[in-house]
């Protein structure tokens, strides 16, 4: 294991050891620094994944494949729905883990838990088996390199099976956590422990924590002004909401062993997530999947829905999906940054 200095920084609800224990979301969200979800240029769009692999396993009974392809380790999550999306800074495209495993000192198949940042920037944090190689360079007070140069430089000559481009990682440890990203600065505030999403984000939090009221085991969380689907009623197709919301989140978890998704819309208060729970309720029970390249899809063709309620500032969907191979039409919707419901 490389001897980087960790700081005293800690999570309090972070998995234990002694036994399986669901990672909340909350407390993976905590473990991003602000500086990973700060851009220039005023534009304020994130994109976060967060997700219990370990747990997500256990509930869809999808085991640790071979090494030697990464892939395999998360298409069976993918496919039951459990795993919303996983650490793809490791594992997209069809790699050798056992060539990452030996650059980096881990790979995918020793990731427990993960929180991802993919826009602005990517960057991930992971617990786990995991342990540094002591091959990394240091570049940094508490940052060590897979790769050598300047941040985001390519370099043909570098290229590895973890580094396709041929551009650096960096890497920082802080208590049971592992940060990888391209950015020094963003690295080194992890591993300082500087403030979080959690503490200067409040509408990611709150999304967050109404997933962990349904015991979610990953989540992926949208937000900021970077996206065209309706973050208010100026759409061009009525939105599910006649309110402002500044995050939408998506979760899973299980229920009696069947899968159960959580859709989260985050107000700027309480009143205004009262006003907007009507019309969401609506949509959801009565209206249209629409976007613009199908035919719009009775909600209730695609996802059974459970409940709908106003959680703090929040209003959380619960719906189950219908059939196989729909469980992520909400998240390919967004995605293509279409309007999710529409009332009929």
């Amino acid at each position: 294991m490389h001897a980087v200095r960790c700081s005293t920084w800690s999570w309090s609800s972070r998995p234990s050891s002694a036994g399986p224990q669901r990672a909340e979301m909350s407390e993976l969200l905590a473990s991003i620094p602000l500086s990973a979800v700060s851009a220039a240029d005023g534009v304020t769009a994130v994109q976060i994944v967060l997700g219990d692999i370990s747990t997500a396993r256990r509930e869809a009974g999808v085991s640790v494949p071979d090494e030697s392809n990464g892939d395999e380790v998360f298409f069976g999550l993918l496919d039951s729905g459990f795993l919303i999306d996983g650490p793809t800074s490791l594992f997209a495209g069809r790699r050798d883990m056992s060539a990452i495993a030996d650059e980096i000192g881990f790979s995918v198949g020793d990731v427990e838990t993960h929180a991802s940042v993919a826009a602005p920037q990517r960057f991930d944090v992971f617990s786990g088996d995991i342990a540094l190689a002591s091959e990394l360079v240091e570049v940094a007070d508490g940052v060590v390199s897979a790769g050598t140069g300047d941040d985001f430089t390519r370099d043909p000559d570098q290229v590895t099976e973890l580094r396709l481009d041929g551009v650096p990682y960096r890497f920082a440890e802080n208590d049971d956590f592992v940060a990888m990203g391209r950015n020094t600065s963003t690295v080194q505030d992890f591993s300082a422990g500087g403030s979080s999403v959690s503490e200067d984000r409040p509408d990611l939090a709150a999304a967050a924590d109404t997933l962990d009221t349904i015991e979610s085991v990953s989540a992926f969380l949208f937000g900021g002004n970077g996206f065209s689907f309706p973050f208010g009623p100026d759409s061009s197709q009525t939105p599910a909401s006649s309110e402002p919301f500044s995050v939408l989140g998506f979760g899973s978890s299980a229920v009696d062993g069947d899968l159960v998704y959580g859709i989260v819309y985050v107000f700027v208060d309480d009143a205004s997530a009262e006003r907007a729970l009507a019309g969401i309720d609506d949509a959801w029970r009565d209206g249209e999947l629409v976007n613009s390249f199908d035919e719009p899809t009775p909600v209730g063709d695609v996802y059974d829905v459970r409940t709908v309620e106003r959680v703090g500032n929040t209003v959380l969907v619960r719906a189950a999906p219908v059939g196989e191979g729909l469980s992520f039409r909400i998240v390919d919707l967004a995605l293509r940054e279409e309007p999710l419901v529409a009332h009929s």
